[in-house]
Formats: C-alpha cells, sequence, structure tokens
C-alpha cells in the first residue's frame, strides 16, 4: 500500500494499492520499482509532494497471519504485533536510465500482466530511495532499521515462511456496474486494510495495517470501526491530526485478484478508499461496535489491558473507488449507505 499526502484532498494523507518489485524472483535487492502512470492518483500526488511510504503486511500474503497453518503466526488478528508489518518510507523519483533495464525487467518478470497496459497511459518506472524502515514484529513497540541493514539481510525462503496455495473463494463481490454496493460488499467482506495518516514523527504519509468491522457479521452498517491502542503511531498521529484515509482492496481477501491472474495494481482489482476524520466513540456507540469487533475479531479480547484502548470510527466524508477501466469513481456517503452490502 502506497500512502501520499492528496493534492486533491488537501494534504490527508490517501493509500493507494501498488504492485511492485526488488529485483526478479532469484534476485531479490532490496530496491522498490514500480510501474506507474502519471494518470494515477497517488502519482498525481507524488508530483507535488515526493514524501510517501509502502506498507507490509503479512497478511498480505494469502491472509499468512489468519490461516491456521501458518507456522509462526499461528492464526492471530492483522493487528496483532506478531503479525508483521513493515513501513518503508523515503522519496518518490524516476529511475535512472541505468536502472530501467534491470526494474523493468523485474517488474514484468513478477507481474506479466503489466506488459499488456495501454500505452495510452504513460506507464514509467519509479523507485523509492529508502530513508528509514518501521517494523513491528512482536510485542514491545516498533523497530528502526537504518536502510544500510535493511540492504545486507538476507531473504527468507516461502518454504521458511510456510506458504500455500491460496484457497479458491466461495463468494464473488458484486459487478463493477454497482459501485456502491462493491463498496459496501469490501467494507463488510473484508476484516483489514491499511490507514494512512500524517506522521508526526516521519513528516511524511504514513500507512499502518488495521482490522475493523462495519457491524456485525449478520448486520452490516457501512460505518467504520477500529479498536485501537493510544500507544500506537498512527493514533499519535490522529492526535495531531484527525484527518486519515482507509483504504481496502479485493486482494485482502485471500490473494482473490492474484488467484484469478488479475495483478493487484489492476483496475479491475476493485481498490476502495475512504477519507475523513478519526473521532473516539462514547456510550452505546461504543459498547455496541466493541461487541461487533470483539465477534469477528476475537483476539482483540484478550489483548493487554495496559494498553489504553478505545474504539474509534472514521467520519468519512469521501469515497474513491476504482474497480475497472475508465478511472476513478466517486460515491457519495449517501449512496454508500443507502446500498446493500
Amino acid at each position: 500500500m502506497l500512502s501520499t499526502f492528496s493534492a486533491s484532498l488537501n494534504g490527508t494523507a490517501f493509500g493507494n494499492p501498488q504492485s511492485f518489485a526488488d529485483g526478479p524472483h532469484d534476485n531479490s535487492t532490496g530496491k522498490l520499482f514500480f510501474y506507474a502512470s502519471d494518470l494515477d492518483a497517488s502519482m498525481q500526488d507524488i508530483a507535488v509532494d515526493p514524501r510517501c511510504s509502502l506498507t507490509l503486511s503479512l497478511q498480505m500474503l494469502d491472509d499468512y497471519c489468519t490461516k491456521e497453518w501458518a507456522p509462526i503466526s499461528g492464526q492471530i488478528d492483522p493487528e496483532d504485533p506478531r503479525c508483521t508489518r513493515l513501513t518503508i518510507m523515503g522519496k518518490l523519483r524516476n529511475v535512472t536510465d541505468a536502472e530501467a533495464p534491470f526494474a523493468k525487467n523485474s517488474l514484468f518478470e513478477r507481474h506479466p500482466g503489466m506488459k499488456s497496459w495501454p500505452a495510452s497511459h504513460d506507464f514509467h518506472i519509479v523507485t523509492l530511495d529508502i530513508e528509514e524502515l518501521w517494523l513491528i514484529n512482536m510485542f514491545g513497540g516498533a523497530s528502526i532499521i537504518k536502510p544500510e541493514d535493511y540492504f545486507k539481510a538476507k531473504v527468507p525462503t516461502s518454504e521458511d515462511m510456510g506458504f500455500e496455495m491460496p484457497a479458491l473463494k466461495s463468494v464473488d463481490p458484486p459487478s463493477y456496474t454497482e459501485p456502491a454496493k462493491l463498496a459496501r460488499w469490501l467494507a463488510h467482506n473484508l476484516t483489514y486494510g491499511v490507514l494512512s495518516t500524517s506522521s508526526v514523527e516521519f513528516k511524511t504519509a504514513f500507512g499502518n495495517p488495521q482490522s475493523f468491522v462495519d457491524g456485525s457479521v449478520a448486520n452490516s452498517t457501512g460505518l467504520l470501526y477500529f479498536y485501537v491502542s493510544m500507544l500506537d503511531a498512527s493514533m499519535k498521529d490522529l492526535e495531531v491530526d484527525k484527518r486519515a484515509s482507509f483504504t481496502l482492496t479485493e486482494e485482502f481477501s485471500n490473494e482473490y485478484c492474484s488467484s484469478a491472474g488479475i495483478d493487484p495494481e489492476d483496475p479491475r482489482c476493485a481498490r476502495l478508499v475512504f477519507s475523513g476524520t478519526m473521532r473516539n466513540t462514547t456510550g452505546s456507540e461504543s459498547d455496541n461496535s466493541k461487541a461487533d469487533l470483539f465477534e469477528r475479531h476475537p483476539g482483540m479480547s484478550k489483548w493487554p489491558a495496559d494498553h489504553t484502548w478505545q474504539v474509534v470510527t472514521l467520519d468519512f466524508t469521501h469515497i474513491w473507488l476504482i474497480d475497472y477501466f475508465g478511472g476513478a469513481k466517486i460515491i457519495s456517503p449517501q449512496d454508500y449507505l443507502a446500498a446493500s452490502a
């Protein structure tokens, strides 16, 4: 998930799913390359401010953390600190002539569908000059990794991580011809997304995986609720600037797009961004949404009480959806809430 400062939303941090490569399959360099179009909202943001971050999570790998078979995670919530999350920060730039051949070959090998993307969209290759890396992989807070330590580390194999092929889906999302209904489907059927805030510590747009609900299993409301610790980096950001975006993608449903042969960056892999302001809940709203969160995320009930947990909600004013070719669709909150999940 690439997080930028949105040029069209007055600098609100904005998350957008982005495919990338750090080299071909047999040669991981750690350098991050992207195949981007200047028509894309994130690239328009970068043209104004190149600061950004790329957020990754073990849960993005075939729902790794919630798999019963996962040897490391042992079936845990995507927001649990043991579900490793990594945010890589720096500035995005065009690749040099010397970098371009290796970067293009790497991207096309890892994402063969990119070769057939329309030339009229002016695709070009960009890279993230890494300045800082933020990692959570266990209780006790975040680790800051120096770029030099990151680049010299050894890459674990798929066997080390215990990966399996994704399972077939039993429920498909609504058609792209029903954008509001598709948005509601994503909000109800996914259990986590990426929250993008304006980082107080790192002075950049910062993405952080976040579990959520939009109601109980049986009752989708469309409203977004989160069980958060005030010790979390994103919550510290929101104390200063309550503006945020929350991003979902069909790829977060057990690699839905990849398992169907569609690249996660392809417009046919639906992506949805809610933007607005975060607020604390109180009274019955807090009690009811907490019960819904514990139903969908039972591990939350066992999280340490001394972490000052709070139920918060995103009061969204802008909903941005890409689910097919032809650019983004803006869905009014009224139409979204009126649709069925």
